[in-house]
């Protein structure tokens, strides 16, 4: 079974550190939120009633991956059980 939910990007900062044997590491850290208000379109009254909250952190290493998460915008998360 698959689980769909809809979150947006809340915010999408820049981190470095430096490792002690190698160069710079630098990525991206990317903020979801669940998208809870009702009142923005039909379909999200559905996910608000469903997921009303939620917070999905995690981080970028790949920069072309990075750019397709911008604040703001919104996308849909597919959870499937994995075997």
């Amino acid at each position: 079974m698959t689980v769909r939910a809809k979150f947006t990007v809340t915010k999408d900062s820049s981190c470095g550190y430096a490792a002690q044997t190698g160069p710079m590491v630098t990525h991206r850290e990317i903020t979801m939120m669940a998208v809870f208000d009702d009142g923005l379109a039909k379909e999200n009254k559905s996910f608000a009633t469903a997921t009303p909250s939620g917070n999905l952190v995690f981080t970028v290493t790949n920069p072309a991956i990075a750019e397709e998460f911008k604040a703001g915008e919104t996308y849909y998360l597919d959870f499937t059980k994995a075997e």
